[in-house]
Formats: structure tokens, sequence, C-alpha cells
């Protein structure tokens, strides 16, 4: 009976949100649409705008403003208006920023008018990597390998003092693709309570790419050696041999890692991301249109959307297992 007691209810709802219909005509409680602007600005490359309008369901197309004005000025100048490319929808400037740069952008549309601004941070260099292999399982003596080895790696780097700073790790393999199985439970500023996020999805890392974003919060203004580890088999270090067969040790098996400096702003941005992506109850709930969404970060005014800035720093290092 106490099992039913707590059913009842909910069967109660259930009857009462059947009986309760009504037609409603979405079109016309339709948002008007808002002017999206997306750009993270870099000292790797030109400068590239996203603008676009906010869309009221996934049927809708076209989001993209093609006739937009958009000029960027830096440090205060009025640098050049962009160009539209028509094949990847967004606006091309020739400019690439420089540490310390503050950029305007600038974008002038039909739905009006929205701009944003920020300022490079410094690049904080990756003073060295260690690497250390942790052996485990049993030895093959035909390899010379053991079965599996926890590899710990220490990025070195110095945090500057009495100023916040935001950073984003990422890890790369040799031919450049992103390595995912890594394991960050080991260091404590990956925690989310001490300014760590996991951003290991697509939609919640810089350029769409796996990585984790931290700030300096328990290490401001000190040297720092962040740790991250990785798993390999022995195979990871084995290669076919196409001319006698069999397996080989491989040769160029290495890492390449790269520290981001990033914009608070960006950093905010990141962390709203990160919080929609982990509160799936609320999610949920917003889904059935029982609670609101939770409130995306935006550094535009006039509109939504994110304007970050970032510097990054890389080094790549060989990987070779100890012989026993």
């Amino acid at each position: 009976m106490k099992f039913l007691s707590r059913l009842l209810p909910l069967f109660l709802l259930a009857g009462t949100l059947a009986a309760c219909t009504e037609d409603i005509d979405l079109g016309s409680r339709r948002p008007a649409p808002t002017v999206v602007l997306n750009c993270v600005a870099g000292t790797q490359k030109p400068i590239v705008v996203q603008v676009a309008r906010t869309i009221f369901d996934s049927l809708s197309v076209d989001a993209d403003i093609p006739d937009a004005e958009v000029i960027l000025t830096v440090n205060g100048t009025p640098h050049s208006t962009l160009t539209y490319d028509p094949t990847a929808f967004v606006y091309r400037s020739t400019y690439t920023p420089r540490q310390g740069d503050r950029i305007r952008i600038d974008a002038r549309t039909r739905l009006g008018n929205v701009w944003a601004e920020e300022t490079l941070p410094r690049l904080i260099p990756i003073d060295k990597v260690d690497i250390d292999f942790r052996p485990k399982g049993f030895f093959n003596e035909t390899t010379q390998l053991y079965d599996t080895y926890q590899c710990v790696y220490r990025i070195h780097f110095a945090d500057p003092a009495r100023e916040r700073n935001f950073y984003f790790v990422r890890i790369m393999d040799e031919d450049g693709f992103i390595v995912h199985n890594l394991d960050y439970s080991k260091d404590e500023v990956f925690i989310p309570g001490h300014g760590g996020l996991n951003l290991l999805d697509e939609n919640s890392s810089i350029g769409g790419e796996g990585g984790m974003a931290f700030s300096d919060e328990l290490f401001d203004g000190k040297a720092y050696d962040l740790r991250i580890d990785e798993e390999f088999t022995r195979y990871s270090f084995l290669e076919y041999d196409r001319n006698h067969g069999g397996f080989k040790p491989k040769q160029d098996l290495a890492r390449r890692f790269q520290l981001f400096s990033i914009s608070e702003g960006y950093y905010r941005y990141l962390s709203s991301l990160f919080n929609e992506d982990e509160d799936s109850f609320n999610n949920a709930l917003v889904k059935a249109g029982l609670a609101e969404p939770s409130i995306r970060f935006s550094n535009i005014r006039g509109g939504t959307g994110i304007l970050g800035t970032m510097q990054v720093q890389q080094k790549q290092v060989s990987l070779t297992p100890p012989t026993p």
C-alpha cells in the first residue's frame, strides 16, 4: 500500500495532463530572432567570424546572415571590414592578432547591431614535459615489453602572479589526432569545484575538439606541474613489419602537448556549456517544458554568442618505453 500511495499522485498527474489539452499556435509565440556572433581569435591564423541568428526549431534553415557588415577594430583603431565567404558561411579578415591586442568586432545586420571586445592573453610557455612509464602486467619475452604501461605526463609551466589566468590543455598524437583516452583525475585542478571543466564532448572546447579547461585558482603565481595519465598496451609500441612479417618496434610514437592561454570570457562560456552538459536531469525537464533552460554565458553586446581569445604553446615528445 505504501508503494501504491507513492504512485497514485503520479497517476493522477498523468490523468490530469491527459485531460487538459489545448491547441497552441507555436508560430504566434515564436520569439524574435537574435543575432549570434561567434569568434575565437588567436595568434595562429587570421580572424574568422560567424554571424547568424537564433532559430526557433530544428526545421529552420539558413541561420547564417550573409549580408552583415562586420568591422574589425584593433587597439581602438578601425582596421578593416571583413569579407563574407559563402562556402564556409563565415566572415574572414586578413589580420592575425598579436599578444596583448585588444580586439573589437562589430556586426551590423538587418536584425540589429552587436559588438564585443576582448584582449589576447599572454602566452604561457611549457617549460618541459616529464614522462614516467610504469609497467603493469606480465613481461613478454618476444616483444621485450610488458602487457600494459601507465604513462604519467607532467607538464611544467609558470603561472603569472597577481592576475587571474585561464587555461586549456590538449594532447595530440604523432599524426595530429586528438588523444581521448586520458585520465585527468590525478590532478585536483581538474575538479570542477577548483576551476576544472571536463570538455571532452564536441560542443565545448576550442575548435570543437577534446581537452580540459582549468583556472589558476590553486596555484596563482606559482610554477606548476600538471599531471595527466594515459594507459598503453604493448601493441601501442609495435607496428607490422611488411618486409619480414610479424611486429617490430614503432619508430615515431609521440605526443604533442598543447597549453592554451584563454580569455576569462571564453572560459566562462566553456563553463556554461559544461554546466548544460552535466545537468542532465535539468536538461530532461527543459525538454519536457517543465523547467527554464540554463543561461549560457555571452559577452556579445546586443546579441548572443562569444568572442574568445587565446594563445597556444606546444611541445612534442617522443615516447619510448624503458627497457627492462
